[in-house]
């Protein structure tokens, strides 16, 4: 398993903390989607890190990769814990670290116990992807609106399928990393139970999060309009 970003592949390592393929697996690919699509890189001193064990040996980093570029947002879980590089069996690899491995376990703990949110959330998102050719006729249906913004209710029955194109249509959007699917009660207490994701969405400058969180709502993910206190 490998993390391949602007033309830089490093072999992923993990420290010694009893995982299991399906658990690298996971761990692989959901790294490759949150920083695969940048490009550039700095490198930087790893600054006295501790050792990572791997397989019984005590792996100390060498030196911190920084992934650079336009749309640089990732789970902020790891971050600061992602980009450590040591040598392992005799070249460069990516440490893998206990706190990472960590929160994908409980990740993984959360899609097994949800798993008809996590296969609905790919039909969404592909969903907003095709809205220039396919647009939403039920737009309504798009939206939970949190009791505190009851004001735009009004502002949300005006939303035809064609408005719905117009401001959610001409961007390219994106799953969330397994780490970004979390508990609603990150948001409000009210969303307790109930999963709660962010959204990303390309655009010309690059890979943006300003998108309203998505919540899962009676079977199928919802722009979920809420008020995010400052």
């Amino acid at each position: 398993m490998v993390l391949t970003v602007a033309k830089l592949t490093l072999p992923l390592v993990f420290a010694d903390t009893g995982t299991n393929a399906e658990l690298r697996q996971a761990v692989a690919r959901d790294l490759q989607m949150v920083f695969g699509h940048l490009d550039g890189y700095e490198v930087v001193s790893a600054g006295g890190v501790p050792p990572v064990m791997v397989k019984g040996h005590p792996i100390t980093p060498t030196k911190l990769i920084n992934f650079t570029g336009a749309g640089r947002y990732f789970p902020k879980v790891i971050d600061g814990e992602i980009g450590y590089v040591g040598n392992f069996d005799g070249r460069e690899a990516l440490l893998i670290t206990d706190k990472v491995i960590a929160a994908y376990r409980e990740a993984m703990e959360r899609r097994r116990a949800h798993p008809a949110a996590y296969n609905e959330i790919g039909h969404f998102i592909n969903d907003l992807n095709l809205l220039a050719t396919k647009p939403i006729n039920d737009t309504r249906q798009m939206f939970v609106l949190d009791p505190a913004m009851a004001s735009a209710s009004s502002q949300l029955e005006q939303i035809n399928p064609q408005v719905f194109a117009q401001q959610f249509g001409g961007q390219q959007y994106r799953a969330p990393s397994l780490l970004e699917i979390v508990d609603g009660a990150q948001i409000s207490d009210r969303y307790k139970g109930r999963l709660v994701a962010k959204l990303y969405a390309q655009t010309k400058d690059g890979l943006k999060d300003h998108m309203p969180p998505i919540i899962f709502d009676q079977g199928r993910w919802k722009l979920l309009i809420v008020f995010h206190p400052t």
